[in-house]
């Protein structure tokens, strides 16, 4: 058993990651919707709209992404080109000591006329160069031995200080207290210094560190996102945003990465790969329709939805076992019938509840279940989840009265019958195993038989009742052409759908039955028959 939940669990695994990655294809070419978030910073970062969006990434792969030293070389070649030489010039220019590396090295090799321009573009540098003592430029026509010469005596003094680890040494120091040599350092290093200062940035939960991060990485770029003394946690919040937007705009340009690094950006460095990234740290934009992140959103929403379609399902087994089944079952007394329903559906309304704390516990760690568990009923109300589980049940539980799924239904009967229909009291350890098989079995039948319709339902019944769940958001979310939603809509949907394989395995193994009623060939995973103190 244990090797085909780990073959379900794989196949689930894959089949997710397929969905997504078709289902963000399909959104982004119907909706394009702002996958990061981050289109709001477009006029504070006086950027385009599209590249906050990703337009100018590949969708899914990215055959050859270019770090700051590959798009120096480029450039440098471009250098050649009278066409395209002035705006190679420019981009080394803002590229910074982000290429100073890859432009040195390449410096001596260089045709006369293409090092002139390239000592042209150097000279341009402001960032990571001595203001007191500024790289000479040769112009059309000057001398090329000065600027030369200043080159390599900069790449002498300055060259070992530009590897990584020792730019992250000089951003943990400004981490850690305020530093004057560690700014002087980080100055020195120039834009080369910027993922060691975003790293930095990403880590620390420091405000007074993070302002002083957010200020070199001000001091580096010229760009005007600054935190002001006494700034409020809003404040401090926003900037933050902004240079992650920043970052997320200009990363390659500043980057120099390792070859295995580049290998695994051709996966990471498309739209698709920069949400998964972002999405695995919580980060997976903001929704349309309620203008809050979705993360805020999928926590708060998801347990409601739990509850109410796990409730919906439990009690559309129970109707379908308690009213259900073939014409001399139906012609039960009410009594009996409403046995049946309190035997199925305490079981599993026990399990459901400890496992929807569990749950609760989970998606709120840092929060008391004393404080997110009235807060959380507070928001969707207790009567109205209630009025949802139990509208939620039509649905399932006329679908599970079928023939195909009667053969589980009276496996799960039969177990009820066991100790809630006998007239006398079994002792507690037969009491306990019975009601731990039917609680199993109830959970999982409506996985195994009707996972399409608890999801249907759900959905309607959310957006009937008001209630803040995930269904409801998805209806909204569809009217509102907000893919970033539907697509963790998806990713939800198709592990529960997928589930009905794996549930019903469990099924077989917890009751000992297969859907076509035959029983099992296992003899220890067969159901026994009753003790004699169990039989009528």
């Amino acid at each position: 058993m244990i090797k085909v939940l780990l073959r379900e669990a794989l196949l689930t695994a894959v089949a997710t990651l397929l969905a997504s990655v078709m289902a963000f294809a399909a959104l982004d070419r119907a909706m394009r919707p702002d996958w990061f978030g981050l289109v709001g910073f477009a006029r504070l970062l006086k950027v385009p709209p599209d590249r906050l969006l990703g337009r100018d990434l590949p969708l899914v792969w990215n055959p050859q992404p270019l770090d700051a030293a590959q798009r120096t070389a480029r450039d440098i070649a471009a250098l050649a080109d009278p066409a395209r030489c002035a705006e190679a010039q420019a981009r080394i220019t803002s590229r910074g000591t982000a290429g100073l590396p890859a432009a040195l090295s390449r410096l001596p090799r260089l045709p006369v006329a293409q090092q002139r321009k390239l000592l042209v573009a150097l000279a341009g540098i402001e960032a990571g160069v001595s203001a007191s003592d500024p790289p000479p430029n040769p112009g059309d026509d000057g001398d090329l031995a000065p600027a030369k010469r200043y080159w390599e005596r900069y790449d002498a003094s300055h060259g070992l200080d530009f590897r990584e680890s020792f730019a992250n040494r000089q951003a943990s120091r400004i981490l850690g207290r305020e530093s004057r040599n560690a700014s002087e350092r980080i100055a020195q290093l120039g834009t080369y210094a910027l993922p060691a200062l975003m790293r930095a940035l990403s880590e620390s939960s420091d405000d007074a560190a993070r302002a002083r991060v957010v200020s070199a990485l001000a001091d580096l770029t010229g760009v005007a996102i600054r935190v002001r003394p006494g700034a409020s946690e809003a404040e401090l919040r926003l900037a933050l945003e902004a240079w992650r937007a920043w970052w997320f705009v200009n990363r390659a340009n500043f980057t120099t990465l390792a070859p295995w690094q580049r290998s695994l950006e051709r996966g990471f460095d498309a739209r698709y790969g920069r949400w998964v990234a972002r999405a695995l740290q919580g980060r997976m934009g903001i929704s349309a329709v309620t203008r809050r992140s979705i993360g805020l959103e999928l926590r708060e929403r998801i347990a409601v939805s739990a509850l109410a379609s796990g409730g919906g399902g439990l009690f559309g087994v129970g109707i379908a076992i308690a009213f259900g089944g073939a014409e001399a079952l139906r012609r039960r007394p009410l009594r009996a019938r409403m046995l049946d329903l309190v035997g199925a559906v305490l079981p599993g309304l026990i399990a459901l509840v400890l496992g929807w704390l569990l749950l609760l516990r989970l998606l709120y760690p840092y929060d008391p279940i004393s404080t997110s568990l009235p807060a959380l009923l507070a928001r969707s109300g207790a009567l109205r989840m209630t009025v949802a589980s139990l509208a939620g049940a039509a649905l399932p539980g006329v679908w599970l009265m079928r023939p195909r799924a009667s053969k589980f239904l009276d496996a799960v009967r039969s177990e009820a019958e066991s100790w809630a229909v006998r007239g006398h009291v079994p002792s507690l350890r037969r009491a306990l195993r019975h009601a731990a098989r039917i609680a199993a079995a109830s959970l999982l039948c409506p996985l195994a038989l009707a996972a399409p319709l608890v999801l249907t339902a759900s959905i309607l019944v959310e957006t009937a009742l008001g209630l803040q769940g995930m269904g409801s958001l998805t209806a909204y979310a569809v009217a509102a052409k907000d893919g970033a939603w539907l697509l963790v809509a998806v990713l939800t949907v198709v592990p529960v759908l997928l589930a009905r394989r794996w549930s019903a395995l469990l099924l077989v193994w917890v009751l000992g039955t297969r859907p076509d009623g035959r029983v099992r060939r296992f003899r220890s995973l067969t159901l026994p028959p009753p003790p004699p103190e169990d039989r009528a």
